[in-house]
Parts: C-alpha cells; structure tokens; sequence
C-alpha cells in the first residue's frame, strides 16, 4: 500500500506557441512523477498522448493577459509570450479555481526532464518552508492568501507595478525578484535542490561552475542522473531535473511515450543502448571537453552578450545594470 501524500502539489506552464520536439519527453518525465499534477495553459491543441496527470487549458496570449488583468488594479503590459516570466509569480492568484484543493502551487518550464521530485522536495521541506525553489525554472509556493500575494511586497529590484506596467522583462519570478522580495522579508525559502543547469557558455553539455572532462547527462526509469569522471574514479549524481537551457534539442527516440532510459547529447536526445554506464561508456560517449577550449568558448559568449546589452534601448540598458548590483546584493547575503 503507498503512503498517503501529506501535500498536494500542482506546477502551472504558461506555453505559447510551438512545443519543442523533445515535449513528449518531458510528458514522459511527467508520468514518472504520478503524484504532482501539472497544467499547461497554451494556445496548442492537446498532443495525442499525455499523461494522465497532466491537463491542458487551451487560450490565447490575450485570454492569459485578460485573467491576469482581473487580479491587478491597474493597466498590465503582456505583449509578447517571453514576458509571461514576469507574471510566474502571479500565477497563484490568477489560477486560484484551477489551485483549489492543493497545499502548493508552482511554475515551471518544459526545456527540461524531471527526475523524482518528491525525493528533494520532501514532506519535511514542504512543512518548513513556504517557497521552494528560486528559478523561473521551478518553484512552488504553499498555497495561502498571505504567500500567493508576497510578490506585492518591496524588497525586489523593481516593484511589481513597475513589472507588470512595462513590456520589457524583468527577471521578476528569479533572484533579483522575487528571491529578494523572499529574503527582505523573511519568507521562508529553500533553494538547496540538486538540479543540473546545463550551461549555455559551452557547446557541450556541462554545469559551469565544475570542470570535468567527461560529463554525462541522462533519464532512467523516472531518476535524472549525472554521471562523470574525476581521479580516475566514476561518480553518479541524482538530480531532480537537468534543464537544457536555450538549445534547440532534437528527438530521436521512436516512441518517446515508453521510452525507459535516454540520454541527453549536444544535439538531442537518444534511446539508451546499454545497461551498465562505467568509465569507458562514458569515455566514449561524451564528447571530450577541452579545458581552454571552454574557457574561448566561456570569454566569447561573454562579449556577445556584453555586445547585445549595448544594442539594447536605453530602458533595456538600465534594467540590466540594475539586476546586476542587486545580483551582487543577493549573493552576499
């Protein structure tokens, strides 16, 4: 008999246009998490398979912007789906009908696969804190009137007024948003969750902030795993999700709805071909990362960015110096 869960959890997606090639894997990572319900609110027909804790609410960019609209008093701006980031931290108030009966509510996106959730976001968490999570990626926030309307305190580098008036993008739902607004203001959050937040500096798949020259990055059975070598020796890492971040992914999985084991390459994803991963699987199948190679590759998106942010408007330019010091303010707190 499987205990009973203490809390209810439901994580909302706010997806318009196109689902990316690789959806029906994150449909399938979904399934493997049979007791989190998730919700896509979108302008795309329902796919042909999905699991069944998986529900669509189909609308249009306009019908989001109007229920949103109803729960702020003033004029909003939502004129394209990228500033739908901004809004993630609304989404407890503006879905409140669809959060009925659950103990927390999230947001999430779909340019990731999960692993088993409810082993990192444990009953012991939930009871704890009141916001878990400080990624636009995934957090959740327990499901009360005083929590769903933290977003309208101070503390973050604009105010909510300033965010929702304007159509730029503010990074409102991450650290120089709402995780300020958390820490002023002594909500109770919890971060220390073991995600894999594939770089986008490098063309290979790796986290940043380590070096190993082989590093591998897969699903198995409902758990996201890294694997890599360091002295010689293999190490594996359970995961709660490996979130590819801003690469165009292919599938090349035939039945991605029964799939049970896959890898995630540079290019895409591949049906796992073998039952033991050790050192010279991995060796083989990693592609090799050169440490200065990186490191040209690292400087080069750097000043790509920095040669982006000078294009940007004036407004543009003045958010982004301004999430800069606060990012600097939030990490040494």
């Amino acid at each position: 008999m499987k205990n009973k869960i203490k809390y209810k959890i439901k994580l909302i997606i706010c997806y318009i246009g196109t689902f990316p090639e690789y959806f029906p894997l994150w449909l399938r990572s979904c399934e493997k998490n049979p007791t989190i319900d998730f919700m896509i609110v979108t302008d795309q027909n329902k796919p042909e398979w999905y699991p069944g804790n998986v529900s669509f609410l189909k609308t249009s960019i306009n019908g989001i912007h109007s229920r949103f609209q109803r729960k702020i008093d003033f004029k909003i701006s939502l004129e394209s789906p990228y500033k739908l980031c901004d809004y993630k931290p609304l989404y407890g108030l503006a879905f409140e009908n669809e959060l009925l009966g659950y103990d927390f509510w999230g947001h999430c996106d779909i340019d990731l696969v999960w692993g088993d959730i409810r082993s990192f976001v444990t009953d012991e968490v939930l009871d704890k804190y009141d916001r878990i999570g400080g990624l636009g990626h995934f957090t959740i926030y327990r499901n009360t009137k005083r929590i769903n309307g933290i977003f309208t305190l101070s503390g973050g580098t604009f105010s909510y007024r300033e965010v929702f008036m304007n159509a730029e993008n503010f990074a409102f739902d991450e650290i120089t948003g709402m995780n300020l607004i958390c820490q002023k203001n002594k909500v109770s959050f919890f971060e220390d969750l073991n995600i894999a937040d594939i770089s986008y500096y490098y063309s290979r798949l790796r986290l940043d902030k380590t070096y190993h020259p082989y590093e591998l990055f897969y699903w198995d059975k409902g758990h996201c795993y890294r694997e890599y070598i360091i002295d010689n020796e293999l190490t594996r890492e359970n995961i709660m999700y490996i979130h590819f971040q801003r690469r165009k992914l292919k599938n090349f999985i035939d039945r991605p709805n029964l799939v049970n084991s896959f890898m995630i390459k540079e290019d895409g994803f591949y049906e796992n071909d073998t039952e033991v991963i050790d050192m010279n699987y991995i060796s083989n199948y990693c592609t090799f990362g050169d440490y200065k190679f990186e490191q040209r590759e690292k400087r080069q998106y750097i000043i790509n960015k920095i040669k982006n942010v000078i294009k940007k408007t004036r407004k543009e330019k003045y958010i982004w110096v301004k999430q800069q010091i606060a990012l600097k303010e939030y990490n040494k707190n």
